[in-house]
């Protein structure tokens, strides 16, 4: 998905700085979601949830590492409306995994005031809603 996220924004001009250091700013999110957060998320869905055998282990790895992942983007979020400086490809690979983990493990957003305005802000986007009801 990162892949053909950066293709679009190459194709089509849109959501991707075109200065180099925007671009790179962008990329690093994109990366961050891609190789972090996201298989992180994803972990601590298939353990937390859908595990046939509850492995308190890995439940408890997952969650940690959850919380420390939320609290890097609880700090960029601090200082901007978006992880980049303006809404990007970053968005709209990270918002669904940020909204699902909200959704389904509450208790690691408690103090997130950050995040918890980003995920409103992203959300309140006409496309992004559109996008959500695709699934």
């Amino acid at each position: 998905s990162g892949a053909i996220l950066l293709y679009l924004a190459e194709k089509t001009g849109r959501l991707m700085p075109a200065d180099p250091r925007g671009k790179a700013e962008v990329t690093q999110w994109l990366m961050f979601q891609m190789s972090g957060l996201g298989p992180i998320l994803g972990q601590l869905n298939h353990f937390g949830r859908f595990a046939s055998t509850k492995v308190p282990y890995a439940i408890d790895r997952f969650q940690t590492e959850a919380k420390r992942i939320l609290g890097v983007v609880e700090q960029q979020l601090s200082s901007r409306d978006y992880l980049a400086t303006t809404y990007s490809i970053a968005d709209i690979a990270t918002y669904p995994w940020l909204k699902g983990a909200r959704d389904f493990f509450p208790e690691l957003f408690i103090n997130t005031p950050n995040i918890l305005q980003y995920l409103h802000r992203v959300g309140s986007r006409p496309a992004v809603q559109r996008g959500m009801h695709i699934p």
